[in-house]
């Protein structure tokens, strides 16, 4: 049996509750019946969450993280994810790509950083948090059908390529980093 997917998502208050992309993606997994959907909001409750995960002698199959809001956090969820894969959603904030890799920049290069594995970089923003949610959502449920990674990593690709036309521009990456 596949672990759970296991979603992190740091809200300091529900401004901006548009941009809460793992919210988003778990109500849809929820309307799949997809369950259990172990979630976190800060590393306390990561660290709960994977020690109740021990106790039953499973893993997550998947970590599924918004670096926004959590771009200090991401050093130590790293150290905390073993080599478990990761879909990283990352909030795009200009329509012109240098801008938003500049503005971002921080971000990007601690998801560089981190251990090797298997991982795929989202971009989203207000405009398209809904269109991304369930995409996401449709290749996560596909993930745990297949274990097979490269749907996610390929629509990192396609969600790259479809992100202006909702308004914003995001990053899409994907392979090991």
């Amino acid at each position: 049996m596949r672990g759970p997917l296991f979603f992190f998502e740091a809200w300091e208050s529900d401004k901006d509750a548009e941009l809460q992309v793992c919210r988003k993606t778990m109500r849809a997994l929820f309307k799949r019946r997809i369950t259990p959907l172990p979630f976190a909001a800060t590393l306390k409750e990561f660290d709960e969450v994977l020690q109740q995960l021990a106790l039953r002698q499973t893993t997550p199959s998947i970590f599924v993280i918004n670096t926004f809001w959590a771009e200090n956090l991401l050093g130590e969820l790293d150290a905390r994810m073993g080599e478990a894969p990761a879909l990283f959603f990352r909030r795009g904030l200009s329509a012109d790509k240098a801008a938003l890799i500049g503005s971002n920049e921080g971000n990007t290069s601690v998801v560089r950083g981190m251990k090797p594995r298997l991982a795929a970089v989202w971009g989203f923003g207000a405009k398209n948090t809904d269109e991304v949610s369930e995409l996401a959502a449709q290749c996560l449920a596909q993930f745990l059908a297949d274990g097979n990674f490269n749907v996610i990593e390929k629509q990192s690709r396609f969600a790259l390529k479809a992100l202006p036309r909702a308004g914003m521009s995001g990053q899409g990456e994907g392979g090991r980093h």
